[in-house]
């Protein structure tokens, strides 16, 4: 949204991996990290996850929030911090496996500039 020229501000592909616990019927918070590809290099996020699921049925709306770190090993060491709330629905398809579809709005910042993106995510929810 908005200037693209600078490096990591023009789109990025991430998958990433949270490790969550059900604190109570609607609430869910947790960590995660995985890898993103951004237009200017990679990036590693270790972030926080918080869930709240606001009807629990078979199709559940939620809404969350992540903040966290992007790391970058390249060399560059452009640490970013951000922020990525949102909302999505998950659709259980078995007891222990859910498929969840969201958007969220993305803001990151670091030492150079402040970037923002609307996201969109999917995934795979496993209960153990």
């Amino acid at each position: 949204m908005g200037n693209t020229v600078a490096p990591y501000a023009k789109d990025f592909f991430g998958i990433t991996t949270v490790h969550a616990y059900q604190i109570s019927k609607n609430f869910i918070a947790g960590g995660g990290t995985g890898i993103s590809f951004y237009n200017g290099g990679t990036l590693v996020p270790l972030f926080l996850d918080f869930r709240y699921r606001i009807y629990v049925s078979r199709v559940t709306p939620y809404v969350v929030a992540d903040e966290g770190i992007l790391f970058d090993f390249s060399g560059k060491k452009d640490m970013r911090f951000y922020i990525n709330p949102g909302a999505g629905v998950s659709y259980t398809i078995k007891t222990k496996l859910a498929f969840s579809f969201g958007t969220g709005f993305l803001v990151q910042w670091g030492k150079i500039a402040r970037d923002s993106y609307i996201n969109l995510k999917t995934g795979v929810v496993y209960k153990f």
